[in-house]
């Protein structure tokens, strides 16, 4: 007879800073939020992010969304992500702002301080 296992295999988090690096644009702010599949929060935040996206985006800023499950523990530590839903705005690959727990009042604000402004002509 022969014995099965039924553990699962942990795939090790890839998603390191050299990566996050790839999603910030220098020539205007990032939004990224951190989520997890199995956060109701992060579920629930989920359409006013898209929203936002589509007024401000690309132009004015860009948005990012990375499953916190695929990040490594140092960048989790290095960004305070300790909660979710978790964004956190940079510019010119600086923090600007994290917002943790957030409502969406709040995250409007928070795009509508750091995008860009409208061009104008």
């Amino acid at each position: 007879m022969a014995i099965v296992s039924t553990q699962t295999i942990a795939m090790q988090p890839t998603f390191d800073q050299a990566e996050l690096e790839t999603h910030l644009f220098h020539d205007k702010p990032t939004a990224i939020k951190f989520y997890a599949s199995w956060c109701g929060a992060c579920k629930s935040i989920q359409p006013v992010f898209e929203q936002l996206e589509q007024t401000f985006g690309p132009d004015r800023m860009h948005f990012a969304s990375i499953n916190v499950d695929d990040v490594t523990d140092e960048l989790k530590e290095y960004l305070k992500v300790y909660y979710l839903p978790f964004i956190v705005f940079f510019k010119e690959g600086r923090i600007l702002y994290r917002i943790i727990g957030l409502t969406p009042k709040e995250l409007y604000y928070r795009v509508r301080k750091y995008a860009l402004p409208i061009k104008q002509g």
